[in-house]
């Protein structure tokens, strides 16, 4: 182990691919730059002419703002350790080595299956951060991170950021945040040229990360269907925008249409990889209509026709829904009964007048 360099100067400007992130490959979100930014990482200087450029008491407040400034970022220097995996070095704080172990022998067994799907292997170096606190993961995420981010892969320095398990989830959602991460670093890798819709980037890396549509993401979609509030795709692109719950709805959506096109390729005899060369070939809209024979427009809609034929009635197995349900049976119930027994009396009664009247 080594002691790990700083990232805090090599971050301060970049876009972002959160569990929920962009590439460069997808319709690009660029943030705002600040005033005299031509782009990321690049920043343009004005001199200002006169006297004030060569005031020795400026120049030295200056330099002493600056290293009041990195004082925080040389503490938290000191406390970070390397561990190198093929080429991918993973930092972290000393509480978290067995958890720096883990994402090691992570990249030694996922690597291999990652590089097979996408057809390349990836050359240059890659960085993996361990966030030992939340404080950490928002100063290496930066604010434009969504808050509900769990990871990120940050370009261009080519970084997986990650939370510690100590503070944030488990080894096995770090494990699937980490996958979902690594498949977006190689699907730029792979695209990085061309433009991609972000829901198939993130459904896949949702996919390759293991994730499968459970009972309780089948509801979930069954309710946007039922209630009309399904997103359409390629407003996908704008999930770094999106609240929590609107960004769940929209991993879900782009999982659920990377499994139609998986069965459609299968259906029609194209493999993954074949699919991929095509799309490096002849670009995405072409590669989409030559294997499935539908263009993007045709192609949602059949997804959506296959979310309604598929997940529509499972609106009522949501609880929520079934105790309305059940409250609603109740009440009917308590309805009927209540006049069957009025009814009841009341026949009682008149039984019961006849026979006074009959008696006197």
């Amino acid at each position: 182990m080594v002691k790990a360099r700083s990232f805090q100067s090599r971050i301060a400007n970049r876009m972002f691919h959160p569990v929920f992130e962009n590439v460069k490959n997808s319709r690009q979100i660029h943030f705002p730059q600040p005033p005299g930014q031509r782009s990321p990482g690049a920043f343009i200087f004005h001199p200002v002419i006169g006297r004030s450029c060569f005031n020795l008491r400026l120049i030295l407040f200056l330099l002493l703002l600056l290293l009041v400034t990195a004082l925080p970022g040389l503490a938290q220097e000191s406390d970070k350790l390397a561990l190198q995996q093929d080429n991918f070095r993973i930092f972290y704080s000393p509480q978290n080595e067995k958890t720096a172990a883990a994402v090691a022998r992570m990249v030694e067994f996922h690597r291999a299956r990652l590089e097979a799907f996408y057809g390349l292997n990836v050359a240059e170096r890659a960085s993996i951060i361990i966030a030992a606190s939340p404080a950490e993961f928002r100063e290496y995420g930066d604010s434009r991170l969504p808050e509900w981010s769990s990871a990120a892969y940050i370009l261009p320095e080519n970084l997986i950021l990650v939370k510690s398990p100590a503070w944030a989830g488990s080894l096995p959602q770090l494990e699937r945040d980490f996958l979902h991460e690594l498949s977006h670093l190689y699907f730029h890798q792979k695209f990085a040229a061309l433009y991609l819709p972000l829901w198939y980037n993130e459904g896949l890396a949702e996919y390759l990360g293991g994730r499968r549509l459970e009972m309780a993401d089948e509801i979930k979609l069954s309710a946007a269907v039922f209630s009309g509030k399904t997103i359409p795709l390629e407003r996908i692109d704008s999930l770094l925008y999106f609240p929590q719950p609107k960004a769940e709805l929209a991993y879900l959506q782009s999982l659920s249409a990377v499994l139609l096109l998986k069965e459609t390729l299968d259906r029609e005899g194209v493999a993954w990889g074949d699919f991929h060369e095509l799309v490096l070939q002849a670009g995405w809209a072409a590669a989409l209509q030559q294997s499935t024979g539908m263009d993007e427009f045709a192609f949602e809609e059949a997804w959506l026709r296959a979310l309604e034929k598929n997940y529509r009635w499972l609106f009522f197995l949501n609880i929520d829904t079934l105790l309305w349900l059940i409250l609603g049976v109740v009440f009917i119930l308590a309805i009927y009964l209540i006049r069957r027994r009025n009814k009841k009396r009341l026949r009682r009664w008149e039984e019961q007048e006849r026979r006074g009247e009959q008696f006197y």
